[in-house]
């Protein structure tokens, strides 16, 4: 069965399986709750409740001719490489 191992704030600091909750002893400052749902660590548990936590997003530069797009923070320097490379082999008007 799959079980969260969740603090008092509510944060999923792990997810396991387990084949016996009623012999699993969680560790210290966790508490063991059986669920069904497909949850990860870093999701919060509200009165039962699940909630995803929220990524930081951030607006990529605008490029001629392409929309904008939206990117994880940590993979910016390798979409403004892609966004260099596109512009260099876009046509451009003369």
């Amino acid at each position: 069965m799959r079980a969260a191992l969740i603090d008092e704030t509510g944060y999923v600091a792990n997810v396991i399986e387990i084949d016996d909750a009623s012999t699993y002893t969680p560790p210290e400052g966790l508490t063991l709750l059986v669920t069904d749902e497909a949850i990860a660590p870093g999701w919060t548990q509200v009165d039962g409740v699940f909630t995803r936590p929220e990524l930081p997003v951030i607006q990529a530069p605008d490029m001629p001719g392409l929309p904008g797009v939206i990117a994880v923070p940590g993979f910016q320097a390798q979409i403004d490489e892609l966004a260099d490379l596109i512009l260099a082999l876009t046509p451009q008007e003369s």
